[in-house]
């Protein structure tokens, strides 16, 4: 996966809706506007760039205030991103929030997963049943859902990880794939008998690791078994 030209193109994607959205709309699983939505994606593209720039964590606010309109902010933040990315060297280090990676190409891969969840986000303002992002493969999906458990699991501490009370198995309907999570939250090799399951596509269920698509009709994302497990993994403070 090429993991900066994906970004690319998600990117212009959300460019290419924004123009065409009315700031004011809610999104449907997040609790923010537009141009709310607008002002942290630019925010975080800006916050990711010092990062690579400056080699050390920066402070940052998850909402900062708009600098000019909401579509004039993304597109600037949009090349500081991309113009640092293009010239950075992927090898060298710098800060990032992963215990197992320290790299500049750390930040290809992370704003391309932070873009494709919040495309969603803002399709959602127009249909909250929005399917998942075409632009995003099941290859691409896939990765999200990899980077979920190596970076936001794996970095996390204890405490934000629950006991889940049983196995879950996340099944990946369009590909021959699926994630075992034990209730400890590690990754196991199978288990012939979860104790829940979450079936659907793995755009979707990239999704519904970060508690989207909550008004997807019904199949799309297919909760079996123990409800408490899925609630467990649902409400865990690591998002």
């Amino acid at each position: 996966m090429d993991a900066m030209r994906e970004l690319a193109a998600a990117s212009a994607a959300f460019e290419r809706d924004l123009a065409h959205a009315d700031p004011t709309a809610p999104l449907a699983d997040v609790d923010w506007t537009v141009s709310d939505l607008a002002a942290h994606l630019g925010g975080v593209y800006r916050w990711a760039a010092r990062c690579i720039i400056e080699g050390v964590r920066p402070p940052r606010r998850s909402v900062p205030e708009l600098t000019s309109s909401p579509i004039d902010w993304y597109r600037e933040s949009r090349s500081v991103l991309l113009d640092t990315l293009d010239t950075a060297d992927p090898d060298r280090r710098c800060y990032t929030f992963s215990r197992s990676d320290r790299s500049e190409r750390f930040w290809h891969r992370r704003q391309l997963h932070e873009t494709v969840v919040h495309l969603w986000d803002l399709r959602s303002a127009g249909d909250p049943a929005a399917p998942a992002p075409a632009e995003s493969s099941t290859e691409v999906s896939a990765d999200g859902i990899n980077e979920f458990f190596d970076v936001f699991v794996g970095s996390s501490s204890v405490q934000a990880r629950p006991d889940l009370g049983g196995v879950l198995r996340l099944e990946a309907t369009d590909a021959n794939r699926s994630w075992v999570l034990g209730p400890d939250w590690v990754l196991l090799p199978a288990h012939p008998t979860p104790a829940a399951t979450l079936t659907a596509t793995t755009a979707d269920l990239q999704l519904a690791h970060w508690n989207r698509r909550s008004a997807a009709p019904a199949g799309a994302v297919t909760a079996s078994g123990d409800e408490g497990v899925i609630d467990r993994f649902r409400r865990a403070p690591l998002r």
